[in-house]
């Protein structure tokens, strides 16, 4: 095998064209990878918020043919899911399955505070009772919280 030759003509790169590339890739990579971790995290909440709207559409279909929320406990207990007379409740009538975890892999939490009252709630990334989330929130330990089909506590809910 003959090593290959450069003719006169041909020329690589030189050490400041490589130097120069290299400093753009890294200016690059600095702006980008905050922005997709930031991207990930947002993707997580609005799949969560998402989980959270399935469940509460479920659970409003079940209060209008039974005039009573469906219990996971008795009134005033904190349930996670998944949590069995929930899912007898719902499943297969009202929902396929129910989201039994976060965006984040934590369990919902589940409170029944009246006849016809519930609470939905995702602790965020850091599964801990924090903060609730308010509006254009990125702090992504901040508390999602949904009652009665209605975001109190989110990055849309306005406070």
């Amino acid at each position: 095998m003959r090593p290959v030759q450069l003719k006169k003509n041909q020329l690589g790169f030189t050490l400041i064209e490589l130097l120069v590339v290299v400093t753009i890739i890294g200016i690059i990579a600095t702006i980008a990878i905050p922005n997709l971790l930031n991207a990930t995290q947002r993707a997580r909440q609005r799949r969560t918020m998402g989980d959270m709207k399935t469940i509460a559409n479920a659970i409003a279909q079940y209060l209008q043919d039974n005039s009573i929320v469906p219990r996971g406990g008795s009134v005033g207990t904190t349930v996670t899911t998944p949590n069995t007379s929930l899912n007898s409740a719902l499943i297969p009538t009202y929902i396929t399955a129910i989201p039994d975890r976060d965006g984040w892999g934590n369990p919902f939490r589940y409170i029944v505070s009246a006849r016809d009252s519930y609470t939905l709630e995702s602790r965020g990334r850091d599964g801990i009772n924090n903060m609730n989330a308010t509006r254009n929130d990125q702090n992504w330990d901040h508390d999602l919280m949904l009652s009665n089909g209605i975001f109190i506590a989110s990055p849309d809910s306005g406070t």
